[in-house]
């Protein structure tokens, strides 16, 4: 009996953690007491008569106001934990702001790519010149062919190095990773294969201590954008896996309910919400299914494997 109490009361605090789930629980309660009144009260044939048809135009009138927020309020209907990015709930209520900001972003963005960029050319071309008055001066000098052969790989690698770096102030998409334990393991990993990554810290947990990590279990989804290039997604995804085992669902934005921001496209999203990959209706991906999926080599192959498992 206590297990089935605790049941129920773990089922309606599920409910109260979304509007849809208040407006269903307040129809069930209002509903069930009026039933109960009729079956346990001794009450006359009119009052009895009143409340069968209060328990049966009740719900019309409930569905009549349901269908005008689903039409004009469907914003409300949503609780923060539904969106990829938290920050997104705080946004919705106010277009213009949220414009504003991505803009301002956007903006800094593409000056600091800008700067960076220049910054690396030219010690890149400062490299290169080292390296030639090397040359010059090596040349002088009898070499055996294995000092050769040691300069020139030197070389090879500080240009890939420099054009990794390069590409990496280029990257057209943002990566975001939750407040998992391990976190800045992947930002580092990442930061070696050419990526900029960074963690996301929800502004409705500012108040909690400073060592606070999201739960893995909650948090065992990737949200990819659709304008991701393949190669990088790919590489994306491998990596996070790697320093992340407990992910397993892949969902693509353009799949995304309601009417998601335009950023998100370009975003990919380590560690979104389990509880929001459930309401999707995503199936557990398993390691053989990554394995898989790191084999496609079109972009429209790659997001149909992924959508076989919604």
């Amino acid at each position: 009996m206590s297990k089935n109490k605790e049941g129920l009361a773990s089922q309606a605090k599920n409910f109260i953690n979304n509007p849809l789930g208040i407006i269903g629980l307040f129809l069930v309660l209002v509903d069930g007491i009026a039933g109960m009144v009729i079956i346990l009260s001794k009450l006359n044939v009119i009052l009895n008569l009143l409340l069968v048809l209060f328990i049966i135009g009740f719900p019309l009138v409930v569905l009549r106001v349901f269908f005008i927020l689903v039409v004009k309020y469907h914003k409300n209907l949503y609780a923060p934990k539904d969106y990829n990015d938290e920050g997104n709930f705080v946004r919705t209520f106010d277009p213009n702001t949220n414009q504003v900001v991505q803009s301002e972003k956007e903006t800094e963005q593409v000056e600091s790519t800008s700067n960076r960029t220049e910054e690396l050319l030219v010690i890149k071309e400062t490299i290169k010149n080292i390296v030639s008055i090397q040359e010059a001066i090596l040349h002088k000098v009898n070499r055996d062919e294995n000092v050769i052969e040691i300069e020139k790989e030197l070389q090879k690698n500080i240009n890939m190095d420099m054009e990794k770096i390069i590409n990496k102030r280029k990257q057209r998409f943002t990566i975001e990773i939750s407040n998992l334990e391990g976190s800045q393991v992947l930002v580092d990993a990442l930061d070696v294969l050419g990526y900029e990554s960074e963690i996301y810290y929800s502004v409705l947990r500012e108040n909690r201590r400073v060592n606070y990590f999201d739960s893995k279990e909650e948090h065992s989804a990737i949200w990819l954008g659709n304008n991701v290039p393949l190669k990088d997604a790919i590489e994306v995804i491998k990596a996070s896996k790697l320093v992340f085992p407990h992910l397993r669902y892949i969902h693509l934005s353009n799949d995304t309910k309601g009417d998601p921001p335009n950023f998100i496209h370009k975003q990919i999203y380590i560690g979104g919400s389990t509880s929001t990959a459930d309401n999707y209706g995503l199936t557990e991906m398993s390691d053989e299914d990554f394995l898989k999926l790191y084999e496609c080599k079109r972009k429209t192959d790659f997001h149909s494997f992924i959508k076989s498992f919604y």
